[in-house]
């Protein structure tokens, strides 16, 4: 593929500013690609942005539309036998925006973000179509596991809803399983779909998450205050069940131990109804739509940041992230998939126990204790830089355009 091609992002999932892990993975590594393409440009349901060499060179906002309470894509769900994410980010006024800038010839390549995107080709193939045009589906997630835990709640709606999700899913990859090539964020994920598709296999790639540098100091962190900070789109179900789940499981524990000492601050754009209630029944300050350096700000003045997962779309964004401030996090266990080596992180703590959560923050909590950790961590993070992502990608793109390469 030439350096002066043409890709289109389409990201269904990705919101401007870039706030949530989602947006940060695509924006950042598209905006790198574009040093080794020449050009980039991703649609979203309320945005266009341009990225010509790595620097922006348009940008423009729209409205997006709202999305349907939860309940009603539930009924949407079942109703159309569809999947809940499709439902969620593919309202009609998306879709045909989506397939009037994919029907331009001159985008030699068009990324689908998340994977419930591929549903444009299999029903717009005159559109999307076009001789030598390669298709890429990002899918950031192992959607089947995050189903599963759905199927596992006791709720029979949801479960209903699950079902008709799975069964879409299904249907659509086995269709298109030979039509793309898919990117995975970790081992766990490209095993787990080609598990599944067999035809995936030599079509699925591995293409860890990136991190930029962050801000790594000074930091401000309040010795008589214990503070855990969480940042996530408030509007996605995934951050709201993490929070839900923290509050659930291991905060009575903390505000047993802690008291008034500790403090918890959500951070996340366009919070639901039910984030802002919970964030006011547990006491916690919820922060939307922070700036970047309002950001910084939250990192730099935390003791840990939380990655409470059940099951996890997106949180290894989150996990580099803090690790690119210097900032240790206290996680679930499910985090262990995505860390190789858990000392290499240490402080961070990787638990399903609040009692365990409880004699870590007493060990950790005072600034002198984590002073020492603060560079490794920032080490360990920058290994993982999207500039080396976006090579990668380059890689797989020429090396599926061009067979004889292979």
């Amino acid at each position: 593929m030439e350096t002066t091609s043409k890709i289109l992002v389409i990201g269904g999932n990705v919101g401007y500013p870039t706030h949530d892990g989602p947006s940060r993975h695509m924006d950042e590594r598209y905006k790198a690609l574009s040093r080794f393409t020449g050009a980039v440009d991703i649609v979203t349901a309320g945005a266009f942005v341009q990225y010509r060499n790595g620097i922006q060179h348009h940008f423009e906002q729209t409205t997006a539309p709202r999305h349907l309470p939860r309940w009603q894509l539930g009924l949407k769900t079942l109703f159309k036998q569809s999947d809940y994410l499709y439902e969620m980010l593919f309202a009609p006024e998306n879709i045909r925006r989506f397939v009037r800038f994919a029907s331009n010839p001159a985008y030699q390549a068009i990324v689908f973000s998340p994977l419930q995107a591929l549903a444009l080709l299999k029903n717009y193939p005159n559109n999307l179509q076009q001789p030598g045009r390669l298709f890429i589906v990002e899918t950031h997630e192992d959607l089947f596991q995050w189903y599963q835990k759905v199927l596992n709640r006791p709720n029979p709606a949801m479960k209903m809803v699950a079902i008709s999700s799975v069964r879409w899913l299904d249907q659509l990859l086995n269709k298109n399983q030979h039509s793309a090539i898919f990117l995975h964020v970790s081992e766990h994920d490209k095993t787990s779909y080609e598990r599944r598709f067999p035809g995936m296999e030599g079509r699925s790639h591995l293409v860890p998450l990136g991190i930029n540098a962050r801000k790594t100091g000074p930091y401000e962190i309040n010795r008589e205050k214990i503070r855990l900070f969480y940042i996530g789109g408030m509007g996605v179900q995934m951050n709201i069940d993490a929070i839900m789940h923290f509050g659930e499981k291991y905060y009575p524990a903390l505000a047993n131990e802690f008291g008034k000492k500790l403090e918890v601050m959500i951070a996340g754009r366009s919070p639901a109804e039910n984030a802002i209630e919970y964030c006011k029944t547990m006491g916690w300050q919820l922060h939307p739509n922070l700036s970047d350096d309002e950001l910084d700000q939250a990192y730099l003045s935390s003791t840990f940041s939380l990655l409470p997962f059940e099951y996890a779309w997106g949180a290894k964004n989150k996990l580099l992230e803090s690790l690119a401030y210097g900032v240790p996090f206290l996680a679930t266990r499910l985090m262990l998939q995505q860390v190789p080596d858990p000392q290499a992180v240490h402080p961070c703590l990787f638990s399903d126990s609040p009692e365990e959560w409880v004699a870590h923050l007493k060990k950790f909590h005072q600034p002198a204790k984590l002073k020492p950790f603060r560079k490794p961590l920032i080490d360990y993070a920058s290994q993982h830089s999207w500039e080396s992502n976006a090579r990668l990608v380059y890689e797989l793109i020429q090396e599926h355009t061009n067979p004889s390469t292979m």
